[in-house]
């Protein structure tokens, strides 16, 4: 460290004019980047020196250029492209761009005594820059060196060299990064106890090196006397303190160094600054930890006492990591310190010996929460300015992230997805997208939002995510909304299905809650499909007077019923076609009534005498008229093509067919006929004074004699009992 340090400027000049004028003194030929639309939009040339054209030249070499414009990358000019020019040179079209210095640059004296310098850059990087038409734009990248100052292609034609030492500044100290202007980094001056601030790099610690281009809180620095000329990454720290295994220098006791290389991933930022982009950083930290295990983890700041906090032991190590990775709380304790993981409102956050919210002093990580990021060995909450530095070391290394895989990986923000829609962060505004090279989240201009469920300004129509378009009134059935929400797209030609009319490709139309619309001379009772593509045919039809499938016989409504070849004498057919009736011994077709005023007096005299209501016996009537039919005042038996007949495990009689009709029994009994105007539905309801009326209760009415029902099922019941002959109930012959 006894090189004598000074500072040099390498100036940067870019000229910029119009396209018809001339260049900016370079004999290379410019490379055009984007070609001239129809609207000829305004050029301006690009013109970078890489050398002074004095005798005591400086060559700037193995530099690359990244020049950006909104985020996404443009143009990457290379001093190796051709390593005998002496400038780089470009077109751009006008507008706002920006300019980063790559890591690897290197600075060589030309001449006899050349050789490689070393040096470190002073300039803010990357550097934003504006290009516009017939105007001179100069940016200046500064270095120190241990030579002198130098300066590159001042003004727009004339390029001057000058050489004089610059005194390094004073002030700024190597253990507290925020010393400096924002971006910089504190480095010593050689062994003569003076600093200056200079712009940091990205060679970790303990990495090789031969210019000023580590981390920052990082110099190259020759630590060997014995081999000068090897120089590597070393950490400034506090010698007091145990982190990092810090040992003091001999020029300041109170400042040390320590080359540990961190074997893992870092985090570095200074505070305050961009707090967006120190949350994608923070992310972009967390998203790194794939690993399953960790040896170490650590927590530095610049202005703590002692440095920071480690924790080496491997199973707590990966515990907080893990947890980091994972936004999942965990409390452990580790080398006598308290470690906690846990998000109180403001994203994932590490403490150590702190806890959710303020501490003075406290030290907590929390670089998601804006301006409250937290501090080390400070006030957590007042924002005092400070770099602070999170590692965890041991985990295996992540994969490469891949922009575009729609994964977001390690030191990844986003993820453009290809041609799918972009991968975000969870909470990201609606609309957002994400940049060219997954760094960052863009978020959405101001206007419409095609997608969100509403017709914004400019919008004709929109698509509404995963939910039905939202389009104009008036818009014709059928038609959607194109992928811009900036059209809407009328219905395809072809036949609807269900709105009442015949198309073409249909067979027949299902007509919504109407009838379903069928071609003339279809049978009575089909029906059409769902999707109007057939006709179903009917099924048997009871009572028509032929003999179909799943018929056992026909009633033949007031004809004589149509029964099988071979059939007895005297059979009748049941009321759903289902059943032939055996023939009975003959009955006295007025004797029934009879009968039951003498034998069934007490149920008779509550269903239709003196015990009966006027409106009990209008509904026990009603229901008569329907079961038996009008014959029965009459004194006649119950026919036996009545509904009453119609169970064929019930010869001898029963009402549930005649409340059921043709709706299957099980289904019937829960929860009522799907039809009550089908056999006796309806006056079976009506006579259980059921309010309102339900299957269970129409069932339970039938044994409740305080009921029309309940009376006609007792008088039934003694009927069959001691009337079976004058009231038509079949014989049926005991087999045994």
């Amino acid at each position: 460290m006894t090189a004598r340090w000074m500072r040099w400027a390498l100036s940067v000049g870019w000229c910029v004019v119009s396209v018809a004028a001339l260049g900016c003194g370079s004999n290379t030929e410019p490379s055009t980047i984007e070609s001239n639309e129809a609207s000829q939009p305004a050029l301006g040339s690009l013109h970078m020196p890489l050398v002074t054209p004095e005798q005591q030249a400086f060559r700037l070499r193995t530099a690359l250029f990244d020049i950006t414009r909104s985020g996404d990358a443009v143009l990457t000019l290379d001093s190796e492209s051709d390593p005998a020019a002496v400038a780089l040179d470009a077109e751009l079209l006008q507008g706002s761009y920006e300019i980063q210095l790559r890591d690897g640059w290197a600075l060589e004296r030309q001449g006899d005594a050349g050789g490689p310098v070393s040096a470190a850059l002073l300039t803010a990087n990357p550097l934003g820059f504006d290009v516009s038409s017939a105007r001179v734009t100069e940016l200046v990248y500064g270095f120190a060196t241990e030579q002198g100052s130098v300066t590159f292609g001042r003004g727009e034609a004339s390029v001057s060299f000058n050489v004089a030492p610059i005194a390094p500044s004073a002030g700024c100290s190597v253990l507290d990064r925020s010393s400096c202007p924002s971006g910089q980094t504190c480095l010593l001056a050689g062994d003569t106890g003076r600093t200056f601030c200079a712009q940091p790099g990205a060679l970790p610690v303990g990495a090789a090196c031969s210019s000023d281009q580590c981390v920052a809180g990082a110099q190259c620095l020759s630590l060997d006397p014995s081999h000068p000329e090897q120089k590597v990454c070393a950490r400034f720290c506090n010698p007091a303190s145990s982190f990092c295994g810090c040992q003091g220098i001999t020029t300041d006791p109170s400042v040390g160094l320590c080359t540990q290389a961190t074997s893992g991933s870092v985090f570095s930022r200074e505070f305050p600054g961009d707090s967006v982009a120190a949350c994608n950083a923070w992310n972009g930290f967390r998203n790194e930890l794939v690993s399953s295990s960790f040896s170490r983890v650590t927590v530095a700041g610049s202005r703590a006492a002692n440095g920071g906090f480690e924790c080496s032991e491997p199973v707590a190590a990966s515990q907080i990591c893990r947890s980091l990775r994972n936004n999942a709380f965990v409390s452990v304790s580790c080398q006598g310190h308290s470690w906690l993981v846990q998000d109180c409102g403001g994203g994932t956050e590490l403490s150590v010996d702190s806890s959710c919210g303020c501490n003075f002093p406290g030290n907590t990580v929390r670089p998601c929460n804006g301006s409250n990021f937290g501090g080390v060995g400070t006030d957590t909450c007042s924002g005092i300015a400070q770099t602070i530095e999170v590692t965890c070391e041991g985990g295996s290394s992540p994969p490469p992230a891949v922009c575009g895989n729609g994964i977001i990986e390690a030191r990844e923000v986003c993820d453009t997805n290809g041609i799918f829609s972009d991968v975000l962060p969870p909470g990201t505004p609606f609309g957002s997208t994400c940049n060219a090279t997954c760094t960052a989240v863009i978020p959405p201009l101001p206007g419409p939002v095609c997608g969100n469920g509403v017709i914004e300004f400019s919008e004709v129509c929109d698509t509404n995510g995963i939910f039905s378009d939202v389009l104009p009134p008036g818009t014709p059935f059928g038609s959607t909304c194109n992928a811009t929400c900036t059209a809407v797209i009328p219905p395809l030609p072809g036949p609807v299905c269900g709105n009442g009319v015949i198309e073409t490709g249909e067979v027949c139309d299902t007509n919504g809650t109407f009838p379903d619309v069928l071609p003339a001379g279809t049978p009575a009772g089909s029906s059409c499909n769902a999707i109007c593509t057939a006709i179903i045919p009917p099924g048997p039809v009871c009572g028509n007077g032929v003999l179909e499938t799943g018929e056992a016989c026909d009633h033949n409504g007031s004809f004589a019923d149509v029964l099988p070849v071979g059939t007895p004498a005297g059979s009748t057919c049941n009321a759903t076609c289902t059943v032939v009736i055996p023939p009975g011994p003959p009955v006295d077709n007025f004797g029934c009534l009879s009968c039951a005023q003498a034998k069934c007096a007490s149920q008779y005299a509550e269903a239709l005498g003196v015990s009966s209501t006027a409106a009990n016996q209008a509904e026990v009537t009603q229901l008569f008229d329907c079961v038996i039919g009008p014959n029965w005042e009459a004194g006649g038996p119950i026919p036996s093509t009545s509904c009453f007949f119609a169970e064929p495990n019930q010869p001898r009689g029963s009402l549930i067919p005649c409340y059921c009709g043709n709706t299957p029994v099980s289904s019937c009994l829960a929860s009522g006929p799907a039809n009550n105007e089908e056999a006796c539905g309806r006056e079976i309801e009506d006579a259980s004074d059921c309010n309102p009326v339900t299957a269970s209760c129409v069932t339970q009415s039938g044994s409740n004699p305080g009921v029309p029902l309940g009376d006609v099922l007792q008088l039934l019941n003694c009927e069959r009992a001691a009337c079976e002959v004058e009231c038509g109930f079949p014989f049926i012959i005991d087999d045994e």
